[in-house]
C-alpha cells in the first residue's frame, strides 16, 4: 500500500514540475516572439530603456520610434501609479513609424519607484516639474524645439496643467479619458455608491455623508488630502 502510495505520489509531481516547466517554457517563448515582433530595426530608429536624473531622482523613461527625425510624443500614464510601457507594445506600435514615443514611470511608480529605494516624495507640483524637466531632456536629446503632450486618466491631470504652464513647449496636447474636474468626479463616486442599497444603514454610509460634506468644502486640489 505504501509503495502505490509513494509511485502515486511521484507520478503527481511529475506531473506538476512538467507543468510548471512547460509554463515556464511557453512565457519564455512568448517572450522572445513578441521582442522580435516589436524589435525597431530601422537604421534612423531608436530603441531604449534608460533612466535620467531629475534633481537626484532616476527616472524611467522607455523611447521607441523607427525615425527620430519624427515628432517626439511623450506619454504620461495614469492611476496614479500604473505604468504603461511594459505593454505599450500593444498600442503604439503603429504609431512608432510616425513618432518616437516617451513612456515614463513617474515618481513612486513602476521602475522609478524600485531604482530610488522606494523613497519619493511626490504632489502634483512634483510630477508637472518632472514633465518638465523629461521635455527639456527630449527637445535637447532629439533637437526638437517643441514635443506633443499625450495623458492618459489621471495622466491628463498632469497634462493639462503642464500644457497651461508650458504651452510653448508643446506643439500639441492630447487628452485621453481626460479628467475635467477632479472634484466633482470624486464627488460623484461618493454620491453614486451612497445609492447602493448594500450601504443603507451601516458605518460606511455614515463615513461617505462625512466625506462628501468635507469634500464639498474643498477649493484647491491639494486641499483634498486634509479633507478626505
Amino acid at each position: 500500500m505504501k509503495r502505490k502510495l509513494k509511485k502515486i505520489m511521484l507520478i503527481v509531481l511529475i506531473i506538476i514540475t512538467a507543468v510548471i516547466v512547460l509554463t515556464v517554457l511557453s512565457v519564455f517563448v512568448s517572450r522572445l516572439i513578441n521582442s522580435d515582433k516589436n524589435k525597431i530595426d530601422t537604421k534612423t530608429g531608436i530603441q531604449e530603456s534608460t533612466y535620467i536624473d531629475i534633481d537626484g531622482m532616476k527616472q524611467y523613461v522607455q523611447i521607441r520610434g523607427k525615425n527620430t527625425q519624427n515628432p517626439v510624443m511623450i506619454f504620461i500614464h495614469g492611476g496614479p501609479a500604473s505604468p504603461m510601457g511594459y505593454v505599450s507594445a500593444y498600442y503604439q506600435r503603429e504609431l512608432e513609424a510616425e513618432l518616437t514615443i516617451i513612456n515614463y514611470d513617474q515618481r513612486g511608480c513602476g521602475r522609478t519607484y524600485f531604482a530610488n529605494n522606494c523613497n519619493a516624495n511626490s504632489n502634483i507640483d512634483l510630477l508637472v516639474d518632472d514633465l518638465n524637466k523629461i521635455v527639456e531632456y527630449a527637445k535637447e536629446r532629439f533637437g526638437k524645439e517643441k514635443v506633443i503632450i499625450a495623458g492618459h486618466s489621471w495622466g491628463t491631470v498632469i497634462g493639462s496643467i503642464y500644457i497651461q504652464k508650458h504651452p510653448e513647449n508643446a506643439i500639441c496636447y492630447i487628452g485621453i479619458s481626460q479628467i475635467t474636474n477632479l472634484y466633482e468626479n470624486k464627488l460623484n463616486a461618493a454620491r453614486t455608491a451612497l445609492e447602493e442599497d448594500a450601504i443603507k444603514e451601516t458605518e460606511d454610509e455614515q463615513k461617505l455623508t462625512n466625506l462628501i460634506n468635507k469634500m464639498s468644502k474643498v477649493k484647491e486640489y491639494n486641499d483634498m488630502k486634509s479633507s478626505a
